[in-house]
């Protein structure tokens, strides 16, 4: 009888915990976008950084497409953070009722950022996501903590 009683105590538990995650997050409408005062100068300091390579070990995502090596490997094309602002401008023109884009910042000093940007869909959505840290005090990217990331 114990054994029953703590499955439904864990059912309860799980049960509220998802009531609780899913009025937590419907409280932010989808096509909210995050920015901050920081923003211009982050986007700023993204541009600086437009020739800059992301680096290959930070790099997820089809911005230039794919390759095929001779064995039949599969692995991306390499992406400048100028391509991948390109790729955002270009479909921000064409996709004008878009759902997702953000640029949120946290931390204080050396601040996590994330760029994300995409299409909700019934049955296939996806989001395209570049993260990097952001120092305040020199308004610098570190070029190392670039990370690019589709989400299909």
């Amino acid at each position: 009888m114990s054994t029953l009683s703590n499955i439904i105590r864990l059912i309860g538990i799980f049960g509220l915990g998802a009531a609780f995650g899913y009025i937590a997050t419907s409280q932010v409408p989808m096509n909210t976008k995050f920015i901050t005062s920081d923003t211009p100068a982050v986007m700023k300091a993204l541009t600086r950084l437009s020739e800059t390579k992301i680096p290959q070990n930070g790099l997820n995502c089809e911005v230039n497409g794919t390759s095929a090596t001779i064995d039949g490997m599969t692995f991306n094309n390499d992406v400048l953070v100028g391509d991948f602002i390109a790729h955002y401008l270009s479909w921000s023109f064409l996709h004008k009722n878009a759902d997702t884009p953000s640029l949120m910042c946290e931390g204080k000093d050396i601040q996590q950022c994330t760029w994300s940007f995409g299409e909700k869909k019934s049955e296939e959505g996806w989001n395209r996501i570049l993260r990097f840290k952001y120092n305040q005090a020199s308004s610098a990217i570190d070029p190392q903590s670039l990370e690019c990331i589709d989400v299909p």
